[in-house]
Parts: C-alpha cells; structure tokens; sequence
C-alpha cells in the first residue's frame, strides 16, 4: 500500500501574527504587525509618513509655518498610538524624535511586508492585496482605527 500524500490546500490562511516589540526604559513594549492593520489603514500611514517627511524638510529649511508644526508633532503622536501598544504615561514620556524612531520602524516593517510580496508574486500576475496572515475579520485588528492609548 502506498503512503497517504496529505492534500494540498488550494489556499492556506493564517490570522496568527507575531508581533515585534520595542524596548523602552528597560521594559518590551509590542507595536502592531502590520497585517494586523487593513489595506486602508495601511495607505493612511503610508500617507501620514510621507506628509510628516515633508513637514520635516520644511523645517529643515526653515519654512515651516508654526501650524506645520503643530501638524507634524500631532501626526506623528496618532501615528505612534496607532502601532505602539503602550499606556498613556508611556506615550506621553516620548519624544518627537522617539515617536519617528517607533512610526519609522512600523514603516520598515510594512515596506519589507510590501517587498516579500512583490518578490513572491509572479511577474505576469498583479500582487495581492491578502497577504493571508491578516487578523481576522471579526477581530478588533480588522476595523482598528487609531487607538485612544493604553
């Protein structure tokens, strides 16, 4: 009698992810992988991302306007609430320089997240947009806006 081949399934889906932590003052603190955010909710940090880099050079070149500022300190403190899981107190002790060293890192993620994908996609097929690992649908993760804190 030949050995039983186990099926092949047409599809394999996970809503496991492992969440990649911080470290600060000494104690690990986990920020949101990035399938656990929705396509949507990904664009708008992308998007955050890209005005705050702006808002930075406009700065840089001292022609930023003190509403700019005030912009950019308050789209990075959303953006780091959005993927630092951290009490409040925590959120409140961060500096601007830290929130970008934690949005930075998020971004990193999501853009290797990005490259696997375009890597594992043949090159006459468009990507997908279901990496397969997204939480699921009936979780929090799946309509997750940005986080009030804690």
């Amino acid at each position: 009698m030949a050995p039983s081949v186990p099926p092949i399934p047409v599809l394999d889906l996970s809503t496991l992810v492992d969440r990649p932590f911080i470290r600060i003052d000494g104690t690990n603190y986990d920020i949101r992988h990035p399938d656990e955010f929705s396509l949507v909710q990904q664009l708008r940090q992308q998007r955050q991302a890209e005005r705050v880099m702006l808002l930075v050079q406009a700065m840089v070149e001292k022609q930023a306007s003190t509403a700019d500022e005030e912009e950019y300190v308050s789209i990075l403190d959303q953006s780091c609430r959005a993927v630092l899981i951290a009490p409040d107190a925590i959120h409140e002790k961060l500096r601007d320089d830290h929130r970008l060293a934690i949005v930075k890192a998020f971004t990193e993620l999501l853009l290797e997240k990005t490259r696997k994908r375009a890597e594992a996609t043949p090159p006459d097929q468009p990507p997908s947009t279901n990496s397969g690992t997204a939480t699921s649908l009936d979780s929090p993760a799946s309509t997750m806006e940005i986080p009030s804190g804690g």
